[in-house]
C-alpha cells in the first residue's frame, strides 16, 4: 500500500478521531450488545507509554475485543483520542509498516503526550516486521517512548520478536508478555450460574498443597460439592472460548457455526505453512485426542493419519503449539530439566479444541472427561505458577510429567509447583493402587478425582472440580 492508501485505511480503522460514540458502531464491539454475559479479562489494563507489550493467544480468544476495549479505557481516561493509532497488520511488508507509522504522524497534529499504537495481528504481517519495529523504535524519537502493543496468534514469530525486540521494551515492562486464553474455571462458573455464591477466597499457589494449610479451604468448598462438578463437566464439554460459552448459554449447545470457524483456523491458518487434504489434518486432531493421556509417538501418528514421515507429523503438531492450539508437556530429566529427545505429552489449550474432530465428524474419536480433566488441571497448573499469567507459555519446561524406574507415571511435576505433584484419577472412590507412584516417590501429591474427597488420606484425593477452583486466577 502506498501512502495515500495507508492513511485511507487509517481513518477507517480509526473512528474516535472522528469522536464519540464510535464504539456503537465498532464491529468488533457492537456484536457484544447482546451478550447474555459480560466477561472483561483485560490483559491491557495497564499498558503506559515507553512501553513495548505483546499480546499472545489464539484466534477467536478476543485479543482484537480487549485490543478495542484498551482504546474505549483510554478514552474515558482522558487520553486524546488522536494520540491513539490502531491498524490490522495482516499482510504488511516492512516498508508498509514503517510508511504506515510516517503516514500517522503525517495525519495527526504533533502532540506533547506520548501516543498509543496498536498494531493487531502483527504476527500475519510479513516476516520482517520484527526488523521494521525495532527500527522505529531506535531511529523515530517519538515512536521511541510511545506505548506500542503488538498482538499476534503464532508464538514462533513472536518468540522471534522477544529476541529482537529486548532492548526496545521500556524500562517499565522489561519481558512483561500478556497472554490470553479461553476463560479459567472460576469465570466459567460465575457466568453459567451467575446467582450462585460461590466462595470467593484467593487462589492457591499450587506448590502450597505440599502442606496441609489448604485443606481449611477444600472443606470450605464441600457444600458445593454436587455444583462444581456439575459445572467442571460443562466446562469439560463447552470449553472457555467466549462465543462457544455464549452460545450454550443462549441456545444450550455450541453453534456449529463457531466450531466450524475453529476449524479454519486449525486448518487454514494454524496449518498454512502446507497444504493438507482436510480429512487429513481431522484424523490428525482425533489421533492427538485419542492420545491426550500418553506421550506421543510420532512414528505412529505419522502411520494413523497417512503422513510421509514422522518428521512431517513432528511439525504439524508444533504448528499446533506456535498457533495456541496445543501444549506440550514434557518428561522430566536430571536438574528438573525436560529430556528434550524424549516423547512428549500433547494436551489442546481448550476442551472444544479437543473435541474438535469428533464435532465435525462423530466417527472421529473423542476425548472421554477423564483424558479432558486431566488435560485441564494441566493447563491451570501452568496457568497458576506464575505471580502473572504469562510467563508459563514461553518456558514449557516448569511443568513435566515423571516415569519412574518401574515404569510408573505421575502425570505432572516440576519447577512450576514443586515440591507438590499431581496426579489425575477421574474416579468415585478411593483406589490405594493408585497412589502407590507418589508414595514410593515419598513426594507430597494430591490425586485430582472426580468426585471422591478425603484430604485427610496419606496421599490426599480431592475432586478436581474443588482443586481448579482452589487454584484457578481468572
Amino acid at each position: 500500500m502506498n501512502q495515500g492508501q495507508l492513511m485511507e485505511r487509517l481513518t477507517q480503522f480509526n473512528p474516535w478521531w472522528a469522536g464519540a460514540g464510535w464504539e456503537r458502531t465498532d464491529p468488533d464491539l457492537e456484536s457484544l450488545v447482546g451478550a447474555p454475559f459480560r466477561y472483561e479479562p483485560a490483559p491491557l489494563h495497564d499498558i503506559s507509554p515507553d512501553g513495548l507489550y505483546l499480546l499472545r493467544g489464539p484466534r477467536r480468544v478476543g485479543k482484537s475485543v480487549e485490543v478495542k476495549r484498551a482504546i474505549s479505557r483510554l478514552i474515558a481516561t482522558g487520553v486524546n483520542p488522536r494520540s491513539i493509532i490502531h491498524f490490522a497488520c495482516n499482510g504488511l511488508s516492512m516498508a508498509e509498516i514503517q510508511n504506515l507509522v510516517r503516514a500517522a504522524e503525517r495525519l495527526l497534529r504533533q502532540l506533547d503526550s506520548p501516543r498509543y499504537w496498536f498494531f493487531d495481528e502483527i504476527t500475519a504481517a510479513k516476516p520482517e516486521w520484527t526488523d521494521a519495529v525495532a527500527a522505529l523504535r531506535d531511529t523515530n524519537s517519538s515512536f521511541k517512548r510511545d506505548c506500542v502493543v503488538l498482538t499476534g496468534s503464532s508464538t514462533r514469530n513472536l518468540d522471534v520478536a522477544v529476541k529482537a525486540l529486548a532492548d526496545r521494551r521500556g524500562q517499565r515492562i522489561l519481558g512483561d508478555d500478556r497472554v490470553l486464553l479461553p476463560m479459567g474455571f472460576r469465570s466459567f462458573c460465575r457466568l453459567v450460574e451467575p446467582e450462585r455464591d460461590f466462595p470467593g477466597f484467593e487462589p492457591l499457589p499450587p506448590r502450597e498443597f505440599a502442606k496441609t494449610s489448604w485443606r481449611t479451604l477444600a472443606y470450605e468448598l464441600v457444600p458445593f460439592l454436587d455444583d462444581l462438578v456439575g459445572l467442571w463437566e460443562l466446562y469439560l464439554t463447552v470449553g472457555g472460548f467466549p462465543r462457544a460459552v455464549w452460545d450454550y448459554l443462549v441456545d444450550g449447545r455450541v453453534n456449529p457455526n463457531f466450531v466450524q470457524g475453529l476449524w479454519q483456523v486449525v486448518y487454514g491458518e494454524a496449518l498454512r505453512v502446507k497444504s493438507y487434504p482436510a480429512l487429513q489434518i481431522q484424523r490428525m486432531l482425533s489421533e492427538l485426542a485419542a492420545r491426550l493421556t500418553a506421550p506421543t509417538n510420532f512414528t505412529q501418528l505419522a502411520e494413523d493419519c497417512g503422513f510421509a514421515d514422522h518428521s512431517v507429523a513432528t511439525d504439524r503438531c508444533d504448528d499446533l503449539v506456535a498457533a495456541y492450539m496445543l501444549w506440550p508437556c514434557y518428561k522430566i530429566g536430571p536438574a528438573n530439566l525436560p529430556r528434550l529427545n524424549a516423547q512428549r505429552k500433547f494436551y489442546f489449550y481448550d476442551p472444544l479444541l479437543a473435541r474438535l474432530a469428533n464435532l465435525l465428524d462423530e466417527r472421529n474419536r473423542a476425548p472421554g472427561f477423564d483424558a479432558l480433566s486431566e488435560q485441564q488441571l494441566g493447563l491451570l497448573l501452568l496457568k497458576a505458577s506464575e505471580s502473572e499469567p504469562v510467563a508459563p507459555f514461553v518456558d514449557y519446561s516448569k511443568l513435566m510429567f515423571m516415569t519412574t524406574p518401574s515404569r510408573s507415571e505421575i502425570d505432572f511435576v516440576g519447577p512450576a509447583i514443586e515440591p507438590a505433584v499431581f496426579e489425575s484419577k477421574y474416579i468415585d472412590s478411593k483406589k490405594t493402587a493408585a497412589t502407590a507412584t507418589i508414595t514410593a516417590q515419598k513426594l507430597p501429591g494430591i490425586m485430582a478425582s472426580r468426585a471422591y474427597f478425603d484430604p485427610e488420606a496419606s496421599v490426599p484425593w480431592l475432586p478436581t472440580a474443588l482443586l481448579a477452583w482452589m487454584i484457578e486466577r481468572s
